[in-house]
């Protein structure tokens, strides 16, 4: 079965500091390529090594709880990965890393070690493959996913989920671009990714209607950018902007990701933000705000969301007959450079 590995365990193994260990298995930036291999290399091997023992718990510790998820290179993970170790540390949980790389997704392999009942709890992140939540809800262990599907309704009831709230944050962002002079809206990012996403979405839709205002697709890029290198991403966005007939005078993204790339491929194409064009994201990664401009955002508050999943599977660990919930936590907006009145 799959050796349990800790940060702090990998740490002490190799030799290196818990941060630089947190920054390699989130994707982070700042690690030496070498830091890198060594570090995967080293979680590889022990995963590949087989005991027919439980790991001797540490002391005063209850248990092990799996944060499984997919490999992103972003801080949002980082920060998400903090909460969550803080408050299981805090409660006498050690927590235990399963990672799904890019390409794993139509075929992900359940860690051994979550048959074994070495595992108290598990806690689910960006991965969004229904035989996975099966196979994880049968397993009959203290659950809870981070997020869930675009049809938020295909687990509801059978699992604790926790997600941000996104609607009133767009509304509320779709309002100041309104009373700024905006009045031609598009939007950037895969819609159905997530159920987070699809909420910005149709409070984006809905925001547009409410103000009377028209929806023009031929303004919207809602496909999976994400099969696309930054750089192959940018260029891609160029080709849309130059396509759409006229230029919308505000664009919503689905993340700071794509708006960071919305950003580059408007001034390549020598568009000025936000004279021109306002541009807004969400997650509140540090990225955006050094950007020049500074992009507005919508903090998702994702240290805070990782220590309410935390909390969450403990309690469904205490009290494993109490009914199943679907929690959303508010968002708030973070103003910019990239969004002010429009000029002329």
């Amino acid at each position: 079965m799959k050796r349990k590995l800790t940060i702090k365990e990998i740490a002490a193994e190799l030799q290196l500091s818990r941060n630089t260990v947190s920054k390699v298995l989130s994707g982070k930036s700042g690690v030496s390529e070498k830091t890198t291999k060594l570090v995967l290399d080293y979680i590889g091997a022990a995963d590949d090594t087989s005991s027919s023992a439980a790991p001797a718990k540490l002391p005063f510790q209850k248990g092990s709880i799996m944060f499984t998820y997919h490999l992103e290179n972003t801080e949002y993970l980082n920060n998400l990965l903090a909460g969550i170790e803080r408050t299981l540390k805090k409660n006498g949980y050690a927590l235990v890393l399963n990672i799904v790389r890019d390409g794993d997704d139509s075929d992900i392999t359940i860690p051994p070690s979550l048959y074994d009942g070495s595992i108290a709890g598990i806690i689910s992140f960006n991965i969004f493959n229904v035989p996975y939540w099966e196979e994880i809800i049968a397993l009959d262990i203290p659950s809870v996913f981070v997020d869930t599907f675009a049809n938020s309704y295909l687990f509801s009831g059978r699992t604790d989920i926790v997600a941000t709230e996104n609607a009133n944050s767009v509304h509320e962002i779709m309002d100041i671009l309104i009373k700024q002079g905006r009045k031609n809206f598009g939007f950037v990012g895969y819609t159905d990714y997530c159920f987070s996403i699809a909420q910005r979405w149709h409070a984006f839709r809905d925001a547009l209607t409410l103000s009377h205002l028209p929806y023009h697709p031929e303004n919207c890029i809602t496909e999976d950018l994400t099969r696309f290198s930054v750089e192959e991403c940018i260029s891609y966005i160029k080709e849309r902007l130059t396509a759409m007939e006229r230029l919308p005078d505000a664009f919503l993204c689905v993340n700071d990701l794509h708006a960071i790339e919305l950003s580059s491929a408007l001034k390549e194409l020598n568009y000025k933000i936000p004279d021109q064009v306002s541009v807004v994201g969400f997650d509140n990664l540090s990225e955006a705000a050094r950007q020049f401009p500074s992009i507005t955002t919508v903090d998702a508050h994702s240290e805070y969301l990782g220590r309410q999943a935390a909390h969450k599977v403990l309690n469904r660990i205490k009290n494993p007959s109490l009914p199943y919930e679907f929690t959303q936590y508010q968002t708030d907006i973070i103003l910019r450079e990239s969004t002010r009145p429009i000029t002329n």
